[in-house]
């Protein structure tokens, strides 16, 4: 029975292994230039551009182009409703005679005008906190499931349900348990 030849496995340290590759790396005698390249510095080997140039398409570079100028443009428009919604409160803020962070209250009717946003800021976080809590648990435990113990079969099927629920945004959802854990959406 004939072996082929090959080296037994050896225990090789990163420095061994940093010289393999750059001895592996290191250009032969028959692809060195041996002329001065168009910059007249150095051979051709020295410079990498000179071994392989890149193509530029005109297609990347309308593209790369019109990449830049839709992202410049979005920072613009960003930047100018900044702008805008910081001019026009300004005055309403400056009316409040509380702070706008902490008062509670919120009364455009009442004089002096009440700006308060301490209550929804600290709906919105309360409510973030307790959706994060029922999802977190019950999406990784979904993911562990598809992943290692449903059946072939089964976890393609779920992988598709999976896709189609994150489909749909979740205002669709909410309102959906709005009105069937409620009474508002009687037809």
């Amino acid at each position: 029975m004939d072996l082929p030849d090959t080296a037994p496995p050896h225990d090789s340290s990163p420095q061994d292994d940093a010289l393999g590759a750059a001895r592996l790396s290191e250009p032969t005698p028959d692809l060195l230039a041996t002329g001065p390249t168009p910059s007249g510095r150095g051979t051709a080997a020295s410079e990498p551009s000179a071994r392989r140039k890149r193509v530029v398409r005109p297609g990347d570079l309308i593209f790369a182009g019109a990449s830049r100028g839709s992202g410049i443009l979005l920072l613009v428009v960003m930047a100018a409703i900044a702008v805008f919604l910081t001019i026009r409160s300004i005055h309403a803020i400056s009316v409040d005679g509380g702070n706008f962070f902490t008062t509670e209250g919120f009364d455009i009717e009442d004089t002096p005008m009440v700006f308060g946003m301490s209550a929804l800021v600290l709906g919105t976080v309360v409510s973030s906190i307790v959706a994060m809590a029922l999802a977190v648990p019950v999406s990784i435990g979904v993911a562990l499931f598809i992943s290692h113990l449903a059946p072939r079969r089964m976890a393609q099927a779920l992988g598709y349900v999976v896709d189609l629920l994150a489909a749909v945004p979740s205002i669709v959802y909410g309102l959906w348990g709005r009105c069937s854990w409620s009474r508002t959406c009687s037809a």
